[in-house]
């Protein structure tokens, strides 16, 4: 499962504001500090339309055995 961390990660790879992932998720800006802050649980249908943004965006989420976790940014495809 991707964390907040890793969204923090993937969001500054791509040089997006909180406003402009929110945009892309469709989803409020409220929302996005709520999940970013890994505080508060949130709704699996709003962390899969964060994924997702980020994914079209180039991000991979890494996660491999023993907890380790990360992101990489990918180049456009035909780059």
């Amino acid at each position: 499962m991707v964390n907040a961390a890793q969204i923090k990660a993937a969001r500054a790879l791509l040089g997006w504001s909180q406003d402009e992932l929110c945009e892309r998720a469709d989803i409020h800006r409220r929302t996005l500090t709520t999940l970013e802050s890994g505080k508060v649980p949130t709704y699996d249908v709003t962390v899969n339309r964060v994924i997702a943004a980020l994914q079209r965006g180039g991000i991979q989420f890494l996660e491999h055995e023993g907890g380790a976790y990360g992101v990489l940014i990918r180049p456009p495809a035909g780059s």
